[in-house]
């Protein structure tokens, strides 16, 4: 069943690449298309340039005027046809007439029309023709076409898995109304009670698909169908959206609960089993991990009663009157948490035994060991003693009868520590 559920999820990814380069392979070829059409597009010529005018001949002769324009409107005359300039000098002795320059064409005048006739004819002249429209601009076809979104592998799955829990969602609607329904009329009266309630509940919402700690039910069930609309309308989606609320809240505080109840059963057992065991760990070891016990626990109830959600959990419990035991857990953890002070002072109290059984030569190497089990000891005391109060405290007579075997050992473990410097001192 579950390579069949594999094969049809790879099927349906398979199905949804396959459009998405359908699609990329559609536009690519009408991007193509216009880009065509728009370089075989005509541009208007540019309008051609005037010939220039005919060279001055050399004998001084006016050449003939110009042909009339197009209207029958003729200039006057400039002068006299065919009489030249008097000479400056007599022909003998003048140098020949140096031939004029060759008149430079006029410049190109791009939409204008022709120059006026001379004679003062400028209001007789013929309006330009209007320049030619300028072509239309090239729009820009790779910005303006918006780029179609290529799933991944992992996101076409994801969506494919999505669209199956929706098909689930609605085959199954009648179970769906029923968790809802479960969930809106829960009311617990003591918090063990909403623990075995939640856990029944648990089980039914993540076999349909509706986790306590996943999306809120409301904009889960938020399903569209084909031809538009919702399979859940508005008044389903309240609900489950209020279920939801009660519900995860509810299971917030009892996850809180069964942490900080769990950092109490932990110690006990770990107590009892080092109790049982006997020699089999020494006591050094044994009293570090109480240590990290304690240190567990107080971190467990300071990540709780500090987490950002803490407050407003406990009003919107206070709001549905649904009940809670935080602040009476965290007490009851500090009282469990005496049972290392006891641990550890029963293992001083076993080592300074033995130590004092020991002879005198004895004691002198076994005192820095003694020393180092019985400071341990008198430091776990000490915070098992801060960490448990206001609500209990370690008894005094235990720290004192600790602090009694560290000042007695004391002075031995620094002779014996002296005397082996001194016999390193004689060997060198």
């Amino acid at each position: 069943m579950a390579d069949e559920v594999k094969d049809e999820t790879l099927k349906e990814a398979q199905r949804l690449l396959a459009v998405e380069r359908e699609k990329i392979v559609q536009l690519t070829s009408k991007l193509e298309t216009f880009m065509a059409t728009a370089a075989a597009a005509p541009t208007a010529p540019l309008a051609a340039p005037r010939p220039p005018p005919p060279p001055m001949p050399r004998g001084g002769t006016v050449p003939p005027p110009p042909p009339p324009p197009p209207g029958g409107l003729v200039p006057p005359p400039l002068g006299a046809p065919g009489l030249a300039p008097p000479p400056l000098a007599p022909p003998l002795l003048a140098p020949p007439p140096l031939a004029p320059p060759p008149l430079a064409p006029p410049p190109l005048n791009v939409g204008a029309g022709p120059p006026p006739p001379p004679g003062g004819g400028a209001s007789l002249a013929i309006p330009p023709p209007p320049p030619p429209p300028l072509p239309p601009p090239m729009s820009a076809p790779a910005a303006a076409a918006k780029k179609p979104e290529v799933l991944s592998a992992a996101d076409a799955m994801k969506l494919a898995l999505r669209r199956k829990a929706n098909a689930k969602l609605v085959e199954r609607r009648e179970q769906v109304l029923g968790l809802i329904s479960r969930a809106a009329v829960l009311a617990p009266t003591s918090v063990a009670e909403a623990v075995g309630a939640l856990k029944e509940l648990d089980d039914a919402s993540d076999e349909l698909g509706l986790p306590l700690t996943g999306e809120a039910w409301g904009e889960r069930l938020l399903i569209k169908k084909k031809g538009g609309g919702h399979h859940f309308d508005e008044a389903t989606l309240a609900s489950a959206s209020a279920a939801y609320t009660r519900a995860s809240t509810l299971q917030t505080t009892c996850s809180w609960h069964t942490q900080i109840e769990g950092r109490g059963t932990a110690i006990a057992s770990a107590v009892g089993a080092f109790r049982g065991k006997g020699g089999a760990a020494s006591k050094a070891k044994m009293i570090e991990r109480s240590n990290e016990l304690l240190t567990q626990a107080c971190k467990t109830v300071h990540d709780i009663f500090s987490d950002a959600t803490f407050r407003p959990t406990l009003e919107t419990l206070a709001r549905l009157g649904l009940p809670q035991t935080l602040s009476d857990d965290a007490d009851e953890l500090r009282r469990a948490s005496l049972v290392l002070a006891e641990f550890g002072h029963e293992i001083a109290i076993s080592e300074v035994t033995g130590f004092r059984a020991e002879k005198a030569l004895t004691q002198r190497f076994r005192a820095p060991q003694t020393l180092a089990v019985l400071s341990a000891a008198h430091e776990l005391l000490t915070r098992v003693d801060a960490a448990a109060r206001p609500v209990a405290h370690v008894p005094p007579p235990l720290l004192a009868e600790i602090a009694e075997a560290v000042a007695e050992v004391t002075p031995l473990a620094s002779a014996a520590q002296s005397g082996a410097t001194d016999e390193l001192d004689d060997e060198i």
